[in-house]
């Protein structure tokens, strides 16, 4: 609820912009754009607690570093820098 509420703040002018410490989302467009700024907040909050999970899993180390390795393929994968709709870096220098 919180990024939803920063991200209408952000919209409206009166937010501030907000942090993304992930080097795929530090071009200015990511942040001029509130949409694109709360796409890649959700996903760098989703991809935090997906890690969070594999590493709370127990079992053994092997099992541990599999499980750690998929969830990260799995998080590289679905990040929006990857797909051209969700990218406005990479829609600004389409146009």
């Amino acid at each position: 609820t919180e990024l939803w509420n920063r991200s209408l703040a952000l919209a409206q002018g009166d937010g501030a912009k907000p942090a993304l410490p992930d080097r795929r989302f530090t071009g200015q467009e990511w942040l001029a754009n509130p949409a694109a700024a709360y796409t890649a907040q959700m996903y760098l909050l989703n991809a935090r607690t997906m890690m969070q999970l594999a590493e709370s899993v127990q079992g053994d180390p092997k099992l541990r570093a599999r499980l750690r390795f998929a969830v990260q393929q799995w998080i590289d994968a679905a990040s929006p820098s990857n797909y051209l709709a969700l990218n406005p870096e990479a829609v600004a220098k389409a146009i």
